[in-house]
């Protein structure tokens, strides 16, 4: 679209999106794998987040049940989780649960999800 309003002609727009593909830079499938694979290791968010963020993107929504399928919400709120823990550890149950469920649900989960991960945490810590 931009090319066409770029005012460009049909061979350069055709050399150019030729180019673009070669690169893969217009592969969907490429970038939502990229996309999620990045989120999940350096800000982990719910499949509920993830898939509004695709969706924004403007990808289809057949290609993003398909790069979130093999995903789990709970594994990804355990990974949220502990990436956060280590600076709560000081922190008595009560505070470290409250600002835990807060954390996770700031990035998608849902309360049962977020709680039960703010347990597993504790538990894991006390052990």
């Amino acid at each position: 679209e931009a090319l066409r309003q770029a005012e460009y002609s049909d061979s350069v727009r055709a050399r150019i999106l030729a180019r673009l593909r070669e690169m893969a830079y217009l592969d969907d499938r490429a970038f939502a794998q990229w996309w999620v694979e990045n989120r999940v290791q350096f800000s982990p968010r719910s499949l509920r987040a993830l898939r509004q963020e695709l969706v924004q993107k403007g990808l289809p929504r057949s290609l993003i049940d398909e790069v979130l399928a093999p995903l789990d919400d709970d594994q990804l709120a355990l990974a949220a989780g502990k990436m956060r823990a280590y600076r709560w550890r000081h922190l008595s149950r009560a505070d470290f649960e409250k600002k835990m469920i807060g954390y996770l649900q700031r990035r998608g989960f849902d309360f049962a999800t977020a709680r039960q991960t703010a347990l597993t945490l504790m538990n894991s810590e006390d052990e």
